[in-house]
């Protein structure tokens, strides 16, 4: 599929919308509608109670997310959120009184209060200091001490877009064995992402942003080493072995990391997310990057032509994402003046935040740019 191909396949283009908040919800897309709708068709009058198909579908959208984050099919699991994915990892490991968990001052608090809520049980937390929305290496790695068991950010930051140096943090984090979770929900979709090569030991994101799904559905990856660490808090019927012997009782957990999903799944969502990550898989992944990174820089080219100083701007290519945040007087305001003309951001902590897809392009970035100029 082509890049004009694509673009043609988003009803919020036809009406002339001009989207630029993906950081924040996906557009629907025609196939994602498609495949909801066909669900529910399936659901209504066909195969109603299907269970084999079911499974198979499941099957099919681990292997997505294997595609996607380069984790066995077999170590990805589907919960509802993020959040609950990595509650999963927090509430979930045998933590010792003065554990400490490592954070940093600009993450997304799904990523935070989780392991916030540890500290009844005696775990510590340490916060790296951000600089202008940049969260560098040599700061968390410096951070790392004897008594920390766990480091956890993001991928890309929320606000900023400052794309970490997971590489170098999961070098280090692996020679001292300290954990490594990455919340890859602001990258993955628009950017590729490989766990193994950032010796990630535990990934989790929704589906409802870069990959065009929706609210409801989130997928996490676990290594087999810290999926033996975890304590189980959590258990139901989907979580065993046998599960179809109803009456066994045999609590036999099963291998995979489907053991953490302990009944069914949404799956709408799944097909609606199987549908939007297969418009990038038909578009090609390196393609959407490439065009999702020179979105990016366009509006940040075009911002500091009007003399504006976006978050992170003197980071080099490799640390920027599809997210250009930039501070501005009344962010919210412009954001609604903006949405009046249909152009879509979202208004972050004194900032406008813009998160441009693949399916842009650099007239519509342009005309945003323009309709921001004429707000300031």
């Amino acid at each position: 599929m082509t890049l004009e191909e694509a673009r043609g396949l988003f009803p919020c283009r036809r009406s002339g919308r001009i989207y630029l908040n993906h950081a924040n919800l996906a557009p629907v897309a025609d196939p994602v509608r498609a495949a909801a709708d066909h669900y529910l068709d399936l659901r209504a009058d066909n195969c109603i109670d299907d269970f084999e198909k079911i499974d198979a579908e499941l099957e099919r959208g681990k292997a997505r997310v294997s595609e996607l984050i380069n984790m066995p099919a077999d170590r990805v699991g589907f919960l509802d959120n993020t959040s609950n994915a990595i509650n999963l990892l927090a509430g979930g490991l045998p933590w010792k009184r003065g554990d400490r968990v490592l954070l940093n001052d600009i993450e997304f608090p799904a990523n935070v209060y989780p392991f916030l809520a540890l500290a009844d049980r005696g775990v510590e937390t340490d916060f790296v200091a951000a600089r202008r929305g940049v969260v560098s290496a040599e700061d968390v790695i410096s951070a790392i001490t004897p008594r920390t068991r766990l480091v956890a950010m993001s991928f890309v930051q929320f606000l900023s877009g400052y794309r970490a140096d997971l590489e170098a943090i999961g070098a280090v984090c692996k020679d001292r064995g300290v954990i490594l979770s990455v919340d890859v929900i602001q990258g993955v979709g628009a950017l590729r992402f490989d766990a193994k090569a950032v010796n990630a030991d535990f990934v989790a994101a929704g589906t409802h942003k870069w990959t065009f799904g929706l609210m409801g559905l989130s997928y996490f990856g676990i290594t087999e080493e810290l999926q033996s660490q975890i304590v189980r808090r959590s258990c139901g019927w989907r979580s065993v072995e046998d599960q179809w012997n109803l009456l066994d009782y045999k609590l036999e957990y099963r291998k995979s990391a489907d053991t953490f999903q302990t009944g069914n799944t949404n799956m709408v969502g799944l097909h609606a997310f199987l549908a939007g990550s297969g418009m990038l898989r038909d578009v090609g992944y390196e393609t959407v990057e490439r065009a999702v990174l020179e979105n990016a820089e366009r509006v940040r080219g075009r911002l500091v032509e009007l003399g504006l100083e976006p978050l992170a701007a003197d980071e080099p290519p490799e640390r920027r994402s599809g997210i250009v945040t930039v501070p501005v007087p009344d962010a919210e305001k412009t954001r609604r003046v903006l949405a009046e003309r249909k152009i879509h951001v979202s208004a972050r902590g004194g900032a406008v935040r813009f998160s441009p897809h693949f399916h842009n392009t650099r007239e519509e970035i342009d005309e945003a740019i323009g309709a921001l100029k004429d707000c300031l």
